[in-house]
């Protein structure tokens, strides 16, 4: 599982998404984040821009997950190769 930094940019969209909550006064209870460093630090970067320090809940469970050769195909694609059906409706 590849656990790159953020970029410049993605620290940037971050911090500007914690900014519009702020502005639309959008208040969170919880915030959850996966347990890899790039989806805390933008977990972080988030909330930096709020009034109200939120920690950061993080989980194993929610990493992204990788579909190796079927990664970007499409459900139907996958099954078909997998299953010998286009859908899981045709089982």
């Amino acid at each position: 599982m590849a656990d790159s930094a953020l970029t410049p940019k993605g620290i940037a969209d971050a911090k500007a998404l914690g900014q519009g909550f702020k502005t639309k006064n959008i208040h969170f209870d919880a915030a959850f984040a996966s347990d890899l460093t790039r989806a805390v630090d933008t977990a972080h970067f988030v909330l930096s821009g709020l009034d109200e320090p939120i920690p950061v809940t993080t989980l194993m469970g929610l990493r992204e997950e990788n579909y190796g050769k079927f990664e970007g195909q499409l459900a139907n694609d996958f099954s078909l190769a997998t299953m010998g059906i286009a859908n899981f409706h045709d089982a």
